[in-house]
């Protein structure tokens, strides 16, 4: 069987290395200094914070009011939402970047959006940021708009209580078991936030919840983020092992290319997905598309 010389493993860290750069070209050196073992993590941990452009029904709690002066921006949005352009422009200019956490997100899945009708002038990706921000959650297809908040309002329990009086079945899944409901104060949450540490939230009626957003590990990284980034490597790991075994099925196709049939041959992975992998083959300007579904 001929020599595969290949590290997909090094390839799809350094393909993610580089999206992160691409967002956030001003740290470009922090990215750099990543070490391996932390660049997917961060990688998934931006992809989560980032939204989908997916067309989405928009559902507004009872209680929800925009400011008048802002109504502009609430309607420009609200467009976006349901014809699926990108309304990541609206999120916090640092959204995609690693070093920013947003805690919001991690411990009740709630996005904030900015209302700015225009291009904000140092940065055309995102609109003019304005005080007022909607907070919303968001699913796959709804958008369900909670209200309009101030920048201080990212430690108001009264957020989840909005969700649980209006759609109490999207987060019915996080409810906890009855005992002692320790109510945590903002003061409170904001130190368990910066301290990498979960806590329930607790509403009015008693009910309380785990971490809607999935909570955080106590490397201040998310769960689902560190949860997703093993669970791809250990994909890429099965598939360098399976591409190795099965490499000698390769032969034909390179000797075509001008392979002697000796010596070993190099292999680098420029795609992978849950349905196919894309490999290149750089001596012989070469690229394998393998259907993993049909390769199990």
């Amino acid at each position: 069987m001929p020599e595969l010389k290949a590290d997909f493993i090094s390839d799809w860290l350094g393909h993610m290395r580089s999206y992160l750069i691409g967002k956030n070209k001003k740290v470009k050196g922090k990215i750099d200094a990543l070490d391996d073992s932390d660049v997917a993590v961060q990688y998934f941990e931006t992809r989560n914070r980032s939204v989908t452009c997916v067309p989405r029904t928009i559902k507004i709690a009872r209680e929800f009011s925009c400011p008048t002066e802002y109504v502009h921006g609430w309607e420009m949005l609200q467009a976006k939402v349901k014809t699926g352009a990108d309304i990541n422009g609206h999120l916090g200019r640092k959204h995609a970047s690693p070093f920013d956490p947003d805690w919001m997100l991690a411990e009740w899945g709630v996005h904030h959006f900015h209302l700015g009708v225009d291009s904000h002038p140092n940065d055309p990706a995102f609109v003019v940021r304005s005080g007022p921000l909607v907070f919303a959650m968001l699913t796959d297809d709804t958008f369900y708009a909670i209200n309009v908040y101030s920048h201080q309002s990212f430690l108001d329990a009264g957020v989840v209580e909005k969700i649980h009086d209006n759609w109490p079945e999207i987060i019915s899944s996080f409810r906890t078991g009855a005992g002692v409901a320790n109510v945590v104060d903002q003061k409170e949450r904001k130190i368990s936030r910066e301290s990498h540490l979960n806590t329930t939230t607790v509403i009015t009626d008693g009910t309380r919840y785990r971490p809607i957003g999935g909570g955080v590990l106590m490397s201040g990284v998310t769960l689902g983020a560190a949860y997703t980034a093993d669970y791809w490597r250990l994909k890429v790991e099965a598939f360098q092992t399976d591409f190795q075994t099965r490499s000698g099925e390769l032969v034909p196709m390179l000797m075509e290319r001008g392979y002697s049939g000796e010596g070993p041959f190099e292999a680098t992975l420029k795609y992978f997905s849950e349905n196919e992998a894309h490999v290149f083959f750089p001596q012989y300007d070469l690229i394998a598309i393998v259907n993993l579904v049909a390769s199990r």
